[in-house]
C-alpha cells in the first residue's frame, strides 16, 4: 500500500509506502505527526507525518487471482 500526498504547488509528491501484507484480513495504518507504534503486530503500521488537505491511497499486488480493496478512515481534528 502507498500513500500519496499532493504538494498544493508542484503537484503529487511525498509517498509513504507501507510493508508487504501476504495475508487476508483486516490492517490498521495510523498517519498522524508524531506518532510512534506502541505494539510491534503484523496487522499495524505508524507513519510519523501530517497527512496533507490532498492524498490518495495506491495498492499495488504482485500476483494473479482476484483481488479486493476496501478503504475507511477518520480524521482526527
Amino acid at each position: 500500500m502507498q500513500l500519496q500526498l499532493q504538494d498544493p504547488v508542484s503537484g503529487w509528491g511525498a509517498s509513504v509506502a507501507f510493508p508487504a501484507v501476504a495475508l487476508t484480513g483486516y490492517y490498521q495504518y495510523v498517519v498522524y505527526p508524531g506518532t510512534t507504534e506502541s505494539i510491534a503486530t503484523a496487522t499495524f503500521e505508524v507513519a510519523a507525518l501530517p497527512l496533507g488537505r490532498t492524498w490518495r491511497v495506491n495498492m499495488v499486488h504482485s500476483g494473479s487471482g482476484s483481488w479486493t480493496y476496501s478503504l475507511g478512515y477518520a480524521l482526527m481534528v
